[in-house]
């Protein structure tokens, strides 16, 4: 397993989250999990889950929520992050064609 802590450009005017990824040798899928409910990417049960799935040759990419990342208390709302969302999985799917 190979973890890569880095920064995600979700788009121009949002700017960057902190993410971290597991690349699990010969992965068969990936699962991009984001969070922000209430505790960040860090959280036990997000570090659980990414583990579980590397032991299933599933790669994850955790990110947390740009309203976590800026410690803001306001909610998105689920429009917005569901764009930001798919912004961000058009990125991941571009890197990992290289």
């Amino acid at each position: 397993m190979k973890e890569l802590r880095d920064l995600i450009e979700i788009s121009p005017s949002t700017g960057q989250v902190s993410s971290i990824a597991f690349r699990a040798d010969n992965c068969k899928s990936m699962i991009i999990l984001g969070h922000g409910a209430g505790a960040d990417m860090n959280h036990w049960f997000m570090s659980g889950l990414a583990q579980a799935l590397e032991h299933r040759q599933i790669a994850t990419i955790r990110y947390n929520f740009p309203y976590m990342e800026n410690k803001r208390d306001v909610l998105m709302c689920l429009l917005l992050l569901m764009l930001r969302f798919s912004l961000l999985s058009n990125t991941v799917r571009k890197t990992s064609q290289n």
